[in-house]
């Protein structure tokens, strides 16, 4: 007796549409491929009721992060449906590698794979070289699209053209569209598209410059987010709430004292790991990281720069030395038997350059404590110590800093930029320097004879034409001395009012005050290296300006460089 033939079961599909573009979704590209799905019922004899279609609306084809394919599988498991179908084999995958990912994943879960019409997928071998080569094409024609949009992105901003993406705080970024839609509205005519730029925006600008004068003034980063949120200045998003990491960034931006902002500084990598996994996304995870400042594009920004670089240097100066200010105050009062810390910030480790921080405990007697110094180099979860540099009590440390500092300040302080003067010279090239300074001989003896000729000479006109001479050499020896001088890093040197820093530093260590003496440190010690009984004080030494430079609001002679000198102290103690 024959068996009895049993009718396959029905193919039901859910159908998943895609566009990669949010843009897209309001173009009829959805309703096609919708459109395409009756057409590939009655091709492969399959059902795609309309209650089982879902849309993949502006999500990237080249990842798995898809809502479409993830609720699919929900449904397929739940027992929904028994197979899945997309339009086109470019719907389903722009990447090879995710595409035979994605079908591994969809028959492990029961369902079949309707590709367009390729068909369901087969493990014959021409369907798989059929499938395998279409994933390809479309890979191929994914990055070829990505190839010839970032090329033509790079021909507009070498052309001096402003391109897209979000415009530092101070400017915004305004469309060709919006420069069109402006035009009609004013009933001017266009003949052509209109150029994007970028245009200034006078109230973040004047809050650009109100954060330089607050950073100057005193406030820290976190002081200047409390006062802007006080006057009401509201963020690049519209929002009061401001942050210190902000402040920072707008501070250490270099758009603000060139008026240039870049295109292509980093570049997009995939993570190791994803942080949510399981969240939906439009596009594939990524992180960036910084590129080559070689391949970095150029965008000049209408209005040119806010700062100077010299103004943003002294603004960069100060915010950090503001901060470094508050973050040696004590937790209490002094009479409490609160106690400033002189070094908090400033000492890092010799032996494995992390910072020295100070620690303290309270005694039991009222208003004592003990206060020590000690490297931060420790084990974060065990809390065991890293680094055996042992710690140093910190009146100990404190004096010798604050007594080498004021030392090499006043007393040590020609001695020194002597010694920097000639290390310099020493790693110059010494035949250069033989013959500048030979060509500064025969000047000189040029000079001396035009000179004597001009004095003996009795004819007018020779006499007149010596002295012209006498200028010119006197000039020129002056340029030539200037060249050398700033070979030998004399010149650096010369411009250091040695005189006024003795005199003011004299007058502020005369101050008992611990937080005066804290200001005095911050204000001239760059940093101090310390391990033992050795003890190195770098100190910050202004450079004078050889020219005024405007301050936000005021014109004001300012240092517009320093140079570092090193001052060396031996504890004479055991650590």
């Amino acid at each position: 007796m024959a068996a009895p033939h049993i009718a396959p079961a029905p193919i039901v599909c859910i159908g998943i549409k895609r566009v990669s573009l949010q843009m897209q979704v309001a173009n009829y590209s959805l309703e096609h491929q919708g459109q395409k799905f009756k057409a590939l019922e009655q091709k492969f004899q399959c059902s795609i009721p309309e209650e089982l279609m879902l849309d993949d609306a502006g999500f990237s084809g080249t990842t798995l992060d898809r809502p479409g394919i993830k609720e699919a599988l929900r449904r397929i498991r739940a027992g929904r449906a028994n197979a899945v179908a997309f339009p086109y084999i470019d719907r389903f995958a722009r990447n090879l590698e995710f595409g035979l990912q994605m079908i591994r994943t969809f028959r492990e879960a029961g369902a079949k794979v309707l590709l367009g019409d390729y068909g369901f997928v087969k493990d014959t071998g021409a369907f798989k070289i059929q499938m395998n080569l279409g994933l390809m094409i479309a890979e191929y024609q994914a990055d070829e699209i990505r190839e010839k949009s970032r090329g033509g992105v790079l021909t507009k901003i070498q052309k001096g053209l402003a391109h897209g993406a979000r415009a530092p705080f101070g400017w915004r970024f305004v469309t060709g569209l919006e420069l069109a839609a402006q035009a009609m509205k004013e009933k001017r005519a266009v003949d052509q598209k209109p150029q994007n730029y970028f245009a200034a925006v006078i109230e973040d600008q004047a809050t650009v410059r109100l954060i330089g004068q607050l950073a100057l003034d005193g406030y820290t980063a976190r002081g200047i987010c409390r006062e802007l949120a006080l006057r009401g200045v509201k963020t690049h998003f519209g929002k009061l709430r401001w942050t210190p990491e902000v402040i920072k960034f707008i501070v250490n931006n270099e758009v603000y004292s060139t008026g240039v902002a870049h295109w292509n500084k980093t570049e997009s990598f995939a993570p190791k790991k994803l942080r949510k996994p399981d969240a939906p996304r439009r596009r594939q995870r990524t992180v960036q990281k910084l590129r080559d400042r070689s391949e970095w594009l150029p965008q000049k920004l209408m209005g040119g720069p806010i700062w100077t670089p010299a103004q943003q240097k002294r603004i960069c100066e100060a915010l950090k030395r503001n901060g470094m200010m508050k973050s040696g105050r004590p937790a209490k009062p002094q009479s409490e038997g609160g106690r400033v810390a002189l070094l908090s910030g400033l000492v890092i480790c010799k032996r494995c350059g992390f910072s020295v921080v100070p620690v303290h405990r309270a005694n039991r007697a009222p208003h004592r404590r003990a206060d020590w110094y000690r490297c931060s180099n420790k084990n974060r979860t065990t809390h065991e110590r890293i680094c055996n540099c042992r710690s140093i009590g910190a009146d100990i440390l404190e004096d010798a800093v604050y007594n080498a500092m004021g030392r090499g300040l006043t007393v040590e302080l020609d001695v020194l930029l002597e010694k920097r003067a000639d290390a310099l010279a020493a790693t110059e090239d010494g035949a250069e320097l033989d013959t500048l300074r030979a060509r500064e001989q025969k000047l000189i003896a040029k000079q001396k004879d035009a000179a004597k000729r001009a004095i003996l000479e009795d004819d007018e006109d020779v006499k007149r034409t010596y002295s012209d001479l006498v200028v010119e050499l006197k000039a020129e020896l002056a340029l030539l001395r200037r060249r050398i001088a700033n070979t030998t890093g004399a010149m650096e040197t010369e411009r250091v009012d040695t005189s006024t820093i003795k005199r003011q530093v004299k007058t502020a260590l005369r101050t008992q005050d611990r937080a005066a003496k804290r200001a005095l440190l911050v204000a001239w010690v760059q940093q101090v290296r310390w391990a033992d009984d050795d003890v190195t004080i770098t100190l910050r030494i202004p450079v004078a300006s050889s020219a005024s430079v405007f301050n936000c609001q005021h014109l004001e002679r300012e240092a517009d460089t320093y140079i570092l000198l090193d001052v060396v102290e031996k504890l004479g103690v055991a650590a």
